[in-house]
């Protein structure tokens, strides 16, 4: 099997036949990109994970039916995450083979085979267990960092696991939250959208959007000047680039700037605008998101943690983000429970 790999998308560009029950027997060949050099690279079959080395890795033995396989790549340095490539996966078929699970199982192994199967699970287990150490030691390592910001909320992965997170809303003046939307989103609040700001040529450019009250940062990748704003907020900044913005009040926002103190030099399209949570500007990262409205009855929703970085922000006045989240540890023991299965393979 062939697959192809970017930043954003896990292809299969030549498949062949898995069949269930085969092991050690099917490879996978990736193309990787240029950005996943130097990077620890690692390939996911229906939730196993399996190291990719020199481009290629072994198929685990699957079950019958659709199998997601996804790739992720990453660095750390000392016991942090510095980067992260999560792109989205793909999907194949195993389809049937001849091995039957009962009828092996049938066959007890003799004392000195099943004490070599022990020996060999436990000493791949302490050796997981001594590299994942960082990951599995409580409060010290949690998988998810997370911190609100008045009515937001931030979840910061620093794990290569994948989480799922619980996203509550709670109404402060005690009503109810149905029918309440919100924006879940990676580290950029901004979908790229902007307005004119009613001037021809386009010379000012209003990042206009909801926020709640609480504390943002907006950045540009060229120097901007300020040109006018909602009056529900207040700045600061630092240069021509990053702005401090602080909402008072919940509600329809806006910032608008000019690219120079010109007032006749028409906005460049290519300027990136990153607006982010906190007070503290960081790497530029692409807008990835949607709005989810809740159900009529509903309080919250379960989603996928995304890599590196998770944003709830409500788009209703007085409602408040509360976000849970499991620990890694809770991925960690279905793993190791398959991987008993496996013969010790983790």
């Amino acid at each position: 099997m062939r697959v192809s790999v970017n930043e954003k998308t896990v292809t299969i560009t030549e498949n062949s036949q898995v069949n269930y029950g085969e092991h050690g027997v099917n490879v996978c060949f990736f193309t990787l990109p240029e950005c996943f050099k130097d990077l620890c690279v690692t390939a996911v079959f229906d939730g196993i994970p399996v190291p990719v080395s020199g481009g290629e890795c072994v198929i685990p033995s699957l079950k019958k039916g659709n199998v997601t396989l996804g790739v992720y790549a990453y660095k750390k340095v000392g016991e942090q995450v510095e980067i992260m490539y999560s792109p989205k996966p793909t999907v194949f078929y195993v389809g049937d083979g001849s091995f039957c699970e009962d009828e092996m199982a049938e066959e007890a192994p003799a004392i000195g085979r099943f004490e070599e199967y022990c020996n060999a699970v436990l000493t791949r287990l302490s050796q997981f267990l001594e590299n994942s150490k960082d990951v599995l030691l409580g409060d010290a390592s949690p998988a998810l960092r997370g911190y609100s910001e008045g009515c937001a909320v931030r979840l910061d992965d620093v794990s290569p696991f994948s989480h799922r997170a619980r996203v509550a809303f709670v109404n402060e003046n005690g009503g109810s939250v149905s029918m309440i939307k919100a924006r879940i989103c990676g580290k950029n609040l901004f979908d790229g959208v902007t307005t004119d700001g009613n001037s021809s040529p386009q010379i000012y450019r209003r990042v206009e959007m909801f926020l709640p009250v609480g504390k943002y940062t907006l950045s540009f990748s060229e120097d901007v000047y300020f040109q006018a704003k909602s009056n529900n907020m207040t700045y600061t900044r630092t240069g021509n680039r990053i702005f401090y913005l602080t909402v008072t009040e919940s509600g329809d926002s806006f910032v608008q700037f000019r690219l120079n103190e010109s007032t006749t030099t028409p906005w460049d399209s290519s300027v990136k605008i990153q607006l982010e949570i906190g007070n503290v500007a960081t790497q530029f990262q692409e807008y990835v998101g949607q709005i989810r409205e809740l159900a009529s009855g509903e309080n919250g929703f379960e989603a996928d943690a995304l890599h590196p970085c998770m944003s709830v922000l409500p788009l209703s006045a007085d409602i408040v983000a509360q976000v849970s989240y499991n620990r890694d540890i809770n991925k960690v023991i279905p793993l190791l429970e398959a991987s008993a299965v496996r013969g010790g393979e983790v």
